[in-house]
């Protein structure tokens, strides 16, 4: 959300980068549900990728939650993956 309260595709890219980049998970987990509260289905791939690949439980869970923030379609991709990895 930008300073007023909207949604602000703008912030796309630097919360992209922060999701992916920082060393601190708890920046990572922030960024993840601001992606999720952003509602851009554009940040699915980089949400997916920290679902899979990020060491911290608290940045995977939150980057989980945002995917389920972004709809029904993001939600099946979820359960396809959980039933591939087991």
């Amino acid at each position: 959300m930008c300073a007023e309260g909207r949604r602000d595709e703008r912030m796309l890219p630097a919360l992209i980068a922060a999701l992916e980049e920082d060393a601190d998970a708890s920046v990572r987990a922030a960024a993840a549900l601001a992606l999720g509260n952003l509602g851009d289905v554009r940040a699915i791939d980089a949400l997916n990728r920290a679902v899979q690949e990020d060491e911290s439980l608290h940045a995977r869970a939150a980057a989980t939650r945002a995917l389920k923030a972004l709809g029904p379609e993001t939600r099946d991709d979820l359960r396809a993956q959980a039933a591939a990895d087991q």
